[in-house]
């Protein structure tokens, strides 16, 4: 198998987050404008520090080789907010899978059995 990790520390949480906190976090993140499935934001080896703010939700293009997989780990501070990941098998496809706990970090996976790459869409 061939792995695919998306490892993410998201650094702003609220879309009303004050001035010295957006400053640090530097605004939104280097794949906007990727607002809906359709304007996903491809990458291959995930995103670092990301900026998450309530009023813009983020798609991202996986595309997982033959016989591979993804999983994708948020860590975040669930005392300033919740941050749920899902990811779809395509756009308007069918849900692979979901982190949605209430503790500060959230997972997904997602394989890829066939012998051709997939490409699987974060929200």
């Amino acid at each position: 198998m061939f792995p695919m990790r998306i490892f993410s520390a998201v650094c702003c949480l609220l879309g009303f987050a004050r001035a010295p906190v957006m400053a640090q976090c530097g605004g939104g993140d280097p794949f906007e404008q990727n607002d809906t499935c359709e304007t996903a934001a491809y990458t291959e080896h995930g995103g670092g520090d990301l900026a998450v703010y309530k009023t813009d939700p983020d798609w991202y293009r996986l595309r997982v080789p033959p016989q591979g997989f993804v999983e994708i780990r948020l860590t975040f501070s669930h005392a300033i907010a919740n941050v749920d990941v899902r990811l779809w098998s395509a756009c308007g496809g069918f849900l692979v899978g979901e982190g949605n706990s209430v503790d500060d970090d959230e997972q997904v996976f997602g394989v890829n059995l066939s012998d051709f790459p997939v490409d699987y869409f974060c929200e």
